[in-house]
């Protein structure tokens, strides 16, 4: 029988805390999204308005698109868990610049936080 199948109370303390850390992350992850993209969107709309709202989607996709790609050319290099770390470091730096910029009247900044 596989460790996933495994009863928790049967589990080596190291698969515990894998499960438990795979857990908090999804928890983070699944909480931050609904909130970023409200976020993200009432700045772009408050700015740029819904008539440049096909535009933005585009770019979500096209950056999408992107970012698939290069994470299937880097992933052969990079164990999964650093490239996660270092995509939540990025978004959190990212996003804390693009807002900053925002805040201080950089307004086109609402493209690349809305889109990323």
């Amino acid at each position: 029988m596989t460790n996933i199948l495994r009863p928790l109370y049967e589990m080596k303390r190291e698969d515990k805390k894998n499960i438990f850390l795979v857990s908090l992350s999804l928890f983070f992850v699944l909480l931050s999204y609904p909130l970023t993209r409200a976020t993200t969107t009432s700045i772009f709309l408050q700015v740029f308005g819904a008539k440049n709202s096909p535009v933005v989607w585009l770019l979500s996709v096209l950056g999408l698109s992107a970012t698939i790609w290069l994470y299937n050319r880097i992933q052969y290099k990079v164990k999964i868990h650093y490239l996660f770390l270092a995509t939540s470091i990025f978004t959190g730096l990212f996003f804390l610049v693009g807002t900053g910029l925002f805040h201080y009247g950089f307004t086109i900044a609402a493209y690349p936080i809305f889109v990323w």
